[in-house]
């Protein structure tokens, strides 16, 4: 009886020894990584369109709060018991506000999470080769220039609202410093005008709300029309050169619609 348990727990000892000869190496779950994310060209595409999607986020949560409702047009108004939120919606009103505020640190982290999405779809993208997945080096070369510009984007709020502002162009590494107004102007100007050739002129099909010529160019637009207040320096008369060659189509062929309210459809 002994020499049979004994049998049994050296037999079960075996057991776990070989279980425990298994491959340690975790698999997780809750992410994908960028050596088996990009299977096909769907996967390339739904990188590129993430910093799109945040951005439509963006425009209308923390950052919105920040520059419209602190402004004159828009009102939140308390309704009996309702509405007074804790004060937030009057110290943003009256220029109160204080770091507490959620507003204050989401516009700051929504704006560089748009910036991190460009930036990492920039770093797989120069590494991947597109021909494997049907596409071609002018796809390649369009796809991280609509990074550029949109990351362009979210860098002009953040300016906006924060001024002293860090320039960041990659993912991880050393904590950055802030730069300071001049320097953030000067390169999202440098990425806008280095980059625009690579987009395509005027609308084209399948391509809605995506970076063109256009669309860039109006973006050095509003960059050098609050020129005077971000830097100091007027640049209305750079501003308009862009406008009016925005509509004498320069950059592609636009028009307005005939109906007002189909300027603002999808």
């Amino acid at each position: 009886m002994k020499l049979h348990t004994i049998k049994k727990l050296l037999l079960g000892l075996v057991v776990i020894g070989l279980a425990g000869c298994g491959s340690l190496d975790e698999v997780p779950f809750d992410r994908l990584a960028a050596d088996t994310y990009y299977q096909d060209k769907t996967s390339i595409l739904a990188s590129l369109f993430r910093t799109y999607e945040h951005g439509h986020w963006y425009s209308h949560n923390d950052r919105f709060h920040l520059q419209e409702m602190s402004a004159d047009h828009f009102v939140w108004t308390q309704k009996g018991r309702h509405g007074y939120d804790g004060g937030q919606w009057v110290r943003i009103h009256h220029h109160t506000w204080t770091p507490e505020d959620g507003w204050i640190r989401g516009g700051w982290e929504g704006g560089f999470q748009g910036v991190g999405y460009a930036n990492n779809s920039i770093a797989d993208f120069e590494k991947l080769k597109f021909e494997e997945f049907g596409l071609t080096e002018a796809d390649k070369a369009q796809y991280i220039t609509e990074l550029k510009a949109i990351r362009a984007w979210y860098y002009i709020w953040l300016l906006d609202l924060y001024r002293n502002i860090p320039i960041v162009e990659k993912v991880g590494g050393d904590l950055p410093t802030q730069s300071t107004p001049q320097e953030v102007f000067d390169f999202i100007e440098k990425e806008i005008k280095d980059n625009v050739v690579h987009l395509p002129k005027g609308p084209k099909e399948n391509y809605q709300g995506r970076f063109t010529q256009a669309g860039l160019m109006t973006l050095l637009a509003r960059l050098y029309l609050n020129a005077e207040v971000w830097i100091g320096k007027p640049m209305y008369t750079e501003c308009a050169k862009i406008c009016e060659d925005i509509i004498s189509g320069v950059y592609g062929n636009y028009s307005l619609a005939n109906d007002w309210r189909d300027n603002f459809s999808y």
